[in-house]
């Protein structure tokens, strides 16, 4: 039950489904899309270094 209500307040378009981009701005509080940016620009500096390795 409280699973679901979390689920609720997270997502915003209210499709079901939890982005990324609602996690963050939750978790976080980050709802200026700017800093949004920069946050995706750094997860895929990530994900390159990971997958080199």
């Amino acid at each position: 039950e409280e699973s679901a209500e979390r689920m609720d307040e997270v997502d915003d378009d209210e499709d079901g489904y939890v982005t990324w981009s609602e996690y963050i701005s939750e978790t976080y509080g980050i709802d200026d899309p700017e800093d949004q940016q920069l946050l995706d620009q750094g997860d895929q500096e990530e994900e390159q270094r990971v997958s080199y390795i």
